[in-house]
């Protein structure tokens, strides 16, 4: 198709970002193939939301990077700090929903565990079947499995497991997979959990959450719980520690998440974004991951709070599937007020 003329730039006004500015040529390329693709009858509704995505980024990421910095240098300039993630001899428990999500959450943890041998175990609670490439559930489980594997030898973890869950019907095998990872933990000697947390717009990470909750309850675990960031941040409020990334530690981060090469939706370069701008807390960092620290007890809480309160209308958006901020952030009030409500304490 031939190409049309560009239409005159409209003038800025005062004040405004100057989207005009921004690079437009990927976005007419996509447009026209996502106009060719939605004219056909076989239409591959994942490949056109994923041409309507790469059409958009070159305004949509510049737009996360503004948002995301103006929050973290302005918690900063407030006084707001953190504490540096502490050394740990392990092992430690690395708890996941999904393939990927240990990555998105402690990629560069994960790394610098590796570089400086200490024991991981990696459990994923469902078998990440419900998207990506692959024409069936047990083509995906598998496709998903390889790509675990592959994350597990390029970070050195000690054990992987693949817990019987269900992507998208995890509450149906729940007891299982609590049961499987209470054995986990039972045997592994873990000094330390990191998991997913319940304040998360994906209910199955939420589920995910309470199971883990569950498991450490049952087996009575003794050390602290580290909770990440997946689909959502975390309130600052609720922030305790943070694991501080060179800029050369930042990129090999965003090198696991060449792996997943299944989810061709997820705006994993969002994350990589996210990272760096949460660099002020931390000067002289390059990026930044950030954790809530707690116990199993509070970890326990928390699960119960979270449950009480309307998720889906507090979180309405997941910051990776939306490859934007600007319809995900939550104001940190609106989570701990609601919170509050519930009568929880940190």
């Amino acid at each position: 198709m031939r190409s049309c003329r560009s239409a005159q730039r409209p003038v800025q006004k005062p004040g405004s970002i100057g989207f005009e500015s921004l690079p437009a040529a990927p976005s007419v390329r996509a447009l026209n193939h996502v106009v060719t693709a939605t004219s056909r009858k076989d239409v591959d509704v994942a490949g056109v939301k994923q041409l309507l995505v790469q059409g958009a980024l070159p305004v949509v990421r510049p737009l996360n990077r503004m948002v995301v910095r103006r929050r973290y240098r302005r918690a900063a300039s407030s006084g707001f700090s953190t504490a540096p993630f502490p050394p740990h001899q392990g092992p430690v428990l690395l708890c996941a929903p999904h393939v990927d999500d240990e990555s998105i959450a402690a990629g560069g943890l994960l790394l610098a565990w590796h570089r400086q041998g200490v024991p991981v175990d990696l459990a994923y609670l469902t078998d990440s079947s419900a998207g990506g490439k692959g024409e069936s559930a047990a083509e995906r489980a598998s496709i998903r499995r390889a790509e675990a594997e592959e994350l597990a030898r390029r970070t050195g973890v000690r054990s992987l497991h693949v817990l019987p869950g269900v992507n998208e019907n995890l509450l149906a095998t729940a007891a299982e997979v609590t049961s499987e990872l209470a054995e986990i933990l039972e045997r592994g000697g873990h000094q330390v959990v990191v998991t997913v947390g319940p304040l998360d717009a994906h209910h199955e990470h939420r589920e995910c959450a309470a199971i883990v909750r569950d498991a450490l309850v049952r087996v009575g675990f003794p050390g602290p719980v580290y909770v990440g960031e997946n689909s959502n941040l975390l309130p600052l409020p609720l922030v305790t520690h943070h694991h501080a990334l060179t800029e050369s530690e930042a990129a090999d981060r965003a090198g696991l998440f060449d792996i997943f090469r299944s989810q061709t939706t997820m705006g994993f370069e969002v994350y990589s974004d996210l990272a760096r701008a949460k660099a002020p807390l931390a000067p002289g960092s390059h990026a930044l991951e950030l954790f809530h620290r707690t116990d199993a007890p509070g970890f326990s809480r928390l699960v119960d709070a979270v449950a009480a309160l309307d998720l889906d209308a507090l979180l309405p958006a997941r910051i990776g599937n939306s490859w934007s901020f600007l319809h995900a952030l939550t104001p940190d009030d609106s989570v701990m007020t609601a919170l509050a409500a519930t009568g929880w304490k940190a």
